[in-house]
């Protein structure tokens, strides 16, 4: 973070990352556990930029297992937009405002941090391809309202969970509590009709305001 600060001016999208071992104490041992960390930093970009690097590294290492938690323990990172990958892997996120304002780091900073052992542990060098879509998709845009403390994770999941024929959940943007995603309603068997779409969109908002998300007016 300190490079970020001092390197802020002359390349306010600075991206760097590390590979190097880390030590941390053991509780009754005297030598401390060394574990090779993969370290990526990312000035003027956010938690879904962070997040698409993670996704991109365990597609690109065949991984197919990618889930993430909120973060409730970590204050390195802003605990609304930071989680916790897998079981042991890492931890990616925007730092805390805090943070940044104290190194004087006028710009969006987000970093993550992953566990090589462990996350190359189930690595596959199988590639597998999915088809081209046979039925073409139906394209809308909605925007959220959220709660103080709802995440993005939270929102995407609830929304695959709650609506089938659901291909793709794009990101548009967030400004303050309103949160913009373009969904993509696409069946495998047929074209789906408008009438099918609303009913499909219905119960996705219906269980939404069940977590207190709600469509913008």
């Amino acid at each position: 973070m300190e490079v970020a600060a001092r390197n802020q001016t002359s390349d306010s999208n600075l991206q760097i990352f590390e590979i190097s071992m880390t030590y941390q104490k053991r509780g009754g041992e005297k030598l401390p556990e060394e574990k090779p960390k993969l370290g990526i930093l990312m000035l003027s970009k956010k938690y879904l930029d962070i997040k698409g690097i993670v996704e991109q590294i365990y597609e690109e290492i065949g991984r197919k297992d990618f889930t993430v938690t909120q973060n409730n323990e970590c204050d390195l990172f802003n605990l609304q937009k930071s989680a916790i990958i897998g079981e042991g892997i890492g931890i990616f996120g925007e730092i805390d405002q805090k943070i940044c304002e104290k190194l004087s780091i006028k710009y969006p900073l987000s970093y993550c941090e992953l566990d090589c052992e462990t996350l190359f542990a189930k690595a596959s060098q199988q590639k597998s391809f999915n088809p081209l879509p046979k039925y073409p998709a139906i394209i809308e845009d909605i925007t959220l309202v959220l709660p103080p403390n709802s995440s993005y994770d939270q929102v995407i999941e609830t929304i695959k969970k709650s609506g089938k024929n659901i291909s793709h959940i794009e990101y548009l943007g967030l400004y303050q509590n309103f949160l913009s995603l373009r969904l993509y309603f696409q069946s495998s068997e047929k074209t789906l009709t408008g009438e099918e779409v609303k009913v499909i969109r219905n119960k996705i908002l219906k269980t939404l305001e069940l977590i207190g998300i709600f469509l913008k007016s």
